[in-house]
């Protein structure tokens, strides 16, 4: 996922290339996660309180191309980056070694998380749950490695939104008819990210009461929805999408999407033990 259209990773042992790569999938990603900050403040500044963690050990699960991995370390979390690919941990080491901080990149599953019980005081992961064949397990296991106290910020896909009944099933289930050769669970995996190359191996959807079952052993503290300019924009031609976007009211977007948007996000405290997988 590099919010550039999946055009690949260049050669990032140049210096200024790949400065320049990771410049401009932070763009992106500010401008797709347009509710996460305001404008001029670091990436998901209105969800992350940078100052709070500083000196605190922190996980993300799941860090992709490490754009919030990046800004974790720089403003002085003690991180580590845990993502399933090569390519994303080599990239985060990449963006640490640039910005001359201290954390580190390891590869490995959310199911089976390689830390020890209650190692860190906050976790955080963003889009990546979707993608988790066991969610309860991958939720048990960042349960099992926060400390007592500490918090989980996670996002998940809303079964509940209106990009997954019209943007997917009525779309492509109902209108092209799909629905006859395929699942629910099938099209999800098909149209929900990737759509020009293909689609994901594995996607789910899930609804509040779902997601607030797997996070047995927390206390939830917040859960909303967010959603993407682009729900409003798809049949906007490419080349006007931007601007089409831009002139979009952030009020307008939250009060169609406050509970119907497709990004459901969780803040949760772990209480006591919290080992539940």
């Amino acid at each position: 996922m590099d919010y550039l259209g999946h055009q690949g990773r260049p050669d990032l042992s140049d210096e200024e290339t790949a400065r320049a790569f990771f410049a401009r999938i932070d763009r992106e990603f500010h401008r797709a996660a347009w509710f996460a900050q305001p404008a001029g403040a670091p990436l998901f500044a209105s969800l992350i309180d940078y100052d709070a963690l500083r000196g605190r050990r922190v996980l993300e699960v799941g860090c992709g191309l490490g754009a919030i991995s990046a800004e974790l370390a720089r403003r002085g979390a003690r991180l580590t980056a845990l993502d399933l690919t090569w390519t994303g941990v080599t990239s985060a080491t990449r963006r640490f070694r640039l910005d001359n901080t201290c954390a580190s990149a390891v590869q490995g599953d959310a199911m089976r998380l390689p830390f020890a019980n209650a190692s860190f005081d906050f976790i955080w992961s963003w889009g990546v749950l979707p993608y988790v064949p066991d969610l309860a397990c991958a939720l048990g296991e960042m349960c099992r490695v926060l400390k007592p106290g500490g918090e989980l910020r996670v996002m998940m896909y809303n079964r509940h939104s209106i990009y997954n009944w019209l943007g997917i099933i009525a779309r492509y289930g109902i209108l092209r008819l799909q629905l006859l050769r395929r699942t629910v669970p099938e099209l999800w995996s098909r149209y929900s990210d990737g759509r020009d190359i293909g689609g994901c191996p594995f996607v789910r959807y899930y609804s509040a009461a779902e997601f607030l079952a797997a996070l047995r052993g927390l206390e939830v503290l917040e859960m909303r929805a967010f959603e993407q300019k682009t729900a409003l924009t798809s049949f906007v031609p490419r080349s006007l999408r931007r601007r089409a976007e831009a002139r979009i009211p952030d009020g307008l977007m939250r009060l169609l999407f406050e509970k119907l948007g497709m990004l459901l996000y969780c803040r949760a405290r772990k209480m006591g033990s919290g080992v539940i997988c």
